[in-house]
């Protein structure tokens, strides 16, 4: 059960992760990202957006050996994984709105 949290989690996260890229785009003649400014603004948003699977992480190192804990860390991986997954893709490649871009700033709350 453990390491299918860890599965979930890493499918979470680069999921998470390569969408903020995508949606950022810094890279060729982006204005954003002329100096290192950008860069690590990117960066601080990046770590925003691992916070909960890092949290999860965590919880499944220390609930290792417990089996409702771990029960109940699947369902939080698989609900904060797969659902983030698909509200990141559905909101960057799917909607017409330049608003939806704010998912980076409220999913991980």
């Amino acid at each position: 059960m453990k390491t299918l949290n860890y599965v979930l989690i890493i499918t979470g996260l680069l999921t998470s992760l390569g969408m903020s890229i995508y949606a950022a785009q810094p890279w060729g003649d982006n204005y954003a990202y002329q100096d290192i400014h950008g860069y690590l603004g990117l960066l601080l948003w990046d770590l925003w957006v691992a916070l909960p699977f890092a949290l999860l992480y965590l919880l499944s190192r220390y609930y290792r050996n417990s089996a409702p804990h771990l029960k109940l860390l699947f369902v939080a991986c698989l609900i904060g994984s797969i659902f983030a997954a698909y509200i990141y893709i559905d909101s960057i490649m799917f909607s017409t709105s330049s608003t939806s871009a704010l998912i980076f700033i409220f999913l991980p709350i």
